[in-house]
């Protein structure tokens, strides 16, 4: 009986140690700063691929907006 409850309690731990070690060493992440996105209000919509804004400044000719 002792024995069974150390082999559950090994394997328990063993799982529970894996899986915090993978959820912090697992993954390469990119530090990320300064501003992302850049949001204008949208004055008109002219065509399916064009549009007006309130201020263009943030944006140059060509650029992809959602």
């Amino acid at each position: 009986m002792t024995r069974n409850i150390l082999k559950q309690a090994l394997i328990f731990f063993s799982v529970f140690f894996f899986s915090f070690w993978f959820s912090c060493h697992g993954k390469a992440q990119t530090s990320i700063s300064g501003i992302v996105n850049s949001y204008i209000d949208v004055t008109g919509i002219i065509d399916t691929d064009e549009l007006t804004v309130s201020d263009a400044s943030a944006f140059s000719p060509g650029d992809t907006v959602l």
